[in-house]
């Protein structure tokens, strides 16, 4: 959904090439990759070849949830709608992760910005 949200959008193409060191940092939140030790410098395809998680992390990040949100309902997902309770909680677990709407969503409406999902780990 990432992948095909990112490249309708003209964020990535197929070459674009993201670093996977193993972990992505969000604020002062991180997410690893499954690969412990990282899968270095990817494509898209090698991305999906290896399940690299940082690549989409990224992408998610360049993205904003508003177009990721928009990809999903596009194909039936309930993620274009969330309740408000659910809104609240989201922003809430935003905040608690000391990241900015703008930061964490460029060009997303801040009130239905929520963290990327991923391996949470806190310092």
């Amino acid at each position: 959904m990432v992948a095909l949200a990112g490249l309708e959008s003209g964020v990535i193409t197929p070459d674009t090439l993201v670093s996977c060191p193993g972990h992505f940092a969000l604020g002062n939140t991180v997410w690893h990759c499954w690969r412990k030790g990282g899968h270095g410098t990817l494509n898209l395809r090698g991305a999906i070849k290896n399940s690299c998680d940082v690549f989409f992390y990224e992408t998610a990040r360049r993205l904003g949830i508003d177009r990721i949100a928009a990809m999903a309902k596009r194909f039936g997902s309930a993620a274009g709608s969330i309740s408000r309770s659910q809104a609240r909680r989201r922003e809430t677990s935003r905040r608690r992760s000391g990241i900015s709407a703008s930061t964490a969503f460029p060009g997303s409406s801040a009130r239905r910005s929520a963290p990327v999902s991923g391996k949470q780990v806190r310092g």
